[in-house]
């Protein structure tokens, strides 16, 4: 009875004890089952960071590699750019020199067909003037008859009649420094006097004619060139100054400008003495412009800095002179009678630095080299010459000697900003798809 009793009880606890723990197992199972979804959707979402990371350094790599390609293209853009740069001021050189070279040639052209109308107006006027010319001896400035009473000599015409220069719209070429080119020269007529160039014991003159009065007007340190065509006192009007040394002396001012010319040379002087010859110009004169071209004389005994001293001085003297005058000062041209070429670098940079600082306009001869100089290697020929009227005519007409440059702003993170749009915008797509 015992026994059993004791059986049934344990029977029934076993029971509870089932009763009791089968809805926590089931919760367990259930947790479990819960927990591994859970596991496998944490497994997917470590899957997907992965690629996100892995899609990540894609593009970090990417973005590297377009910064490094970004820094090499820059260098090359900058490259380019520079190299465009330079081929750009090539041209303009270039464009520059052609043109000089166009005016020179037609500067040589005017003067060759200067010659051949005056040679063939020449030959007409010999066939045309049918008054005899007499040799007298030039006994006095006023260039009056001496022997009046007794009857001339009468001799062959063995000159040329001179011709008008302003039929043919061209003046004449000075001869010397020193001395001015006639202002009016016409057809010889019957009571006109011809001064016969290289001749100075002896003047040809018609029959009839008893005086000629003096055509040259000479200055004691320069020439003055006015046009016959504008009669009256010109002095207070506005007129062009050229200074200078013994390079100038081929210059025909007439040809630089229609204004009133005055030129004054100084051959062999330095800067320093055509500052003081310039002390003892004795003018009225306003000049519109001023133009300088000296210091070729200083170049082999003085130093740069010597010469660009005297160069300024020079300058100051001339602007305290002309106050409302605009002041070009030349460089200094080609020689290769010493050995300069690097002194006349330093000096023209030096010059250019002085022009900047003072407020002067610089003229540049960059296009004048060896082949414009004559067998002395230090003065120009015609080359050299037209070339160096045309870089006055250039000052005079107001153009500019430095071209524009054209300058190329890029942007130097341009392309670096692009990358980091494009990369923003696959991390913004690449966030959506994930979630």
């Amino acid at each position: 009875m015992t026994d059993s009793s004791c059986q049934t009880n344990n029977q029934t606890a076993n029971e509870r004890w089932g009763l009791n723990h089968s809805c926590p197992l089931d919760q367990v199972t259930s947790d479990i089952e819960s927990l591994k979804s859970k596991m496998s959707t944490l497994q997917s979402s470590v899957l997907s960071f992965e690629n996100v990371l892995k899609d990540h350094d894609t593009i970090l790599t990417l973005y590297n590699r377009a910064a490094d390609l970004n820094e090499k293209y820059l260098v090359e853009i900058n490259e380019k750019t520079g190299y465009i740069n330079s081929l750009e001021q090539k041209l303009i050189k270039i464009e520059e020199e052609r043109d000089s070279l166009q005016l020179a040639t037609r500067l040589i052209a005017q003067d060759k067909l200067c010659q051949h109308r005056g040679n063939s107006v020449g030959c007409q006027c010999r066939k045309s003037n049918p008054v005899p010319w007499q040799k007298i001896p030039n006994s006095n400035k006023n260039f009056h008859k001496t022997n009046s009473g007794s009857q001339p000599q009468i001799t062959y015409n063995r000159y040329e009649c001179l011709i008008d220069e302003d039929e043919i719209a061209e003046v004449v070429q000075p001869e010397q420094s020193a001395q001015c080119p006639p202002e009016h020269t016409s057809h010889p007529t019957g009571n006109e006097c011809l001064i016969v160039e290289g001749e100075t014991d002896e003047i040809v003159q018609p029959e009839q004619s008893s005086q000629c009065p003096p055509e040259q007007t000479n200055h004691p340190t320069g020439n003055v060139y006015q046009n016959p065509n504008r009669p009256g006192d010109q002095s207070a009007r506005p007129c062009v100054v050229l200074i200078g040394d013994y390079i100038i002396k081929n210059i025909i001012p007439q040809k630089l400008s229609q204004k009133r010319m005055h030129k004054f040379t100084y051959p062999g002087k330095s800067a320093d003495e055509i500052e003081f010859e310039i002390r003892n110009i004795d003018q009225n004169l306003a000049p519109s412009h001023v133009i300088l071209h000296c210091g070729t004389n200083n170049l082999p005994t003085d130093d740069p800095n010597v010469c660009i001293k005297k160069l300024e001085d020079l300058c100051s003297r001339v602007q305290g002179k002309f106050p409302n005058a605009q002041i070009g000062v030349s460089t200094i041209t080609c020689r290769k009678d010493l050995q300069l070429a690097n002194k006349i670098e330093e000096v023209n940079n030096k010059i250019k630095d002085m022009c900047s600082r003072n407020g002067y306009n610089i003229i540049l001869h960059n296009n004048i080299n060896e082949t414009c100089l004559n067998n002395s290697k230090l003065h120009l020929n015609a080359k050299g010459t037209a070339l160096l009227a045309v870089g006055f005519i250039k000052f005079l007409r107001g153009r500019q000697f430095s071209p524009p440059q054209q300058h190329h702003n890029y942007s130097k993170n341009f392309h670096l900003e692009e990358t980091l749009h494009q990369i923003e915008k696959t991390l913004k797509y690449l966030t959506t798809r994930t979630r």
